[in-house]
C-alpha cells in the first residue's frame, strides 16, 4: 500500500510551544475528519514529532494523509486546509504548510 500504489500528504505544524502546534494540529483533524464530504477512503496517522523535532526554538509535528485514490486525498487534504486556516486564526503564531507527495516521512 505505499507509493506509486498509493497517494500521500504529509500536514505540518510548527510553534515555539509544542501544545499549541500539536492543539491545532488535533482540532484540525476532528473537524475535518467529523466533515460529511470527508472521504472515508482516506487514512490519517496520530501526530507526530517530525524526525527533526526543533529548529530555531520551533517545535515541528506532522500528520499523514494516505490513500489509494488520489482525487480523494486532494479532496481531503483540500478540507484539512481549509480547517488548518480556520483553526490559524483561533490559535495565533503557528505555522503550517502541506506537502504532496513527501519524498522523505
Amino acid at each position: 500500500g505505499l507509493p506509486p500504489y498509493s497517494y500521500q500528504s504529509l500536514v505540518h505544524v510548527e510553534h515555539r510551544d509544542a501544545e499549541q502546534a500539536t492543539k491545532m494540529l488535533s482540532f484540525a483533524v476532528k473537524a475535518a475528519t467529523a466533515q460529511a464530504d470527508w472521504p472515508q477512503s482516506v487514512s490519517v496517522s496520530d501526530i507526530v514529532p517530525r524526525a527533526v523535532q526543533k529548529i530555531a526554538g520551533k517545535e515541528r509535528y506532522q500528520v499523514l494523509l494516505e490513500c489509494i485514490s488520489r482525487n480523494d486525498l486532494q479532496a481531503a487534504t483540500e478540507i484539512i486546509q481549509a480547517q488548518l486556516n480556520f483553526q490559524n486564526k483561533k490559535i495565533k503564531g503557528v505555522g503550517w504548510y502541506v506537502e504532496r507527495d513527501p519524498v522523505q516521512i
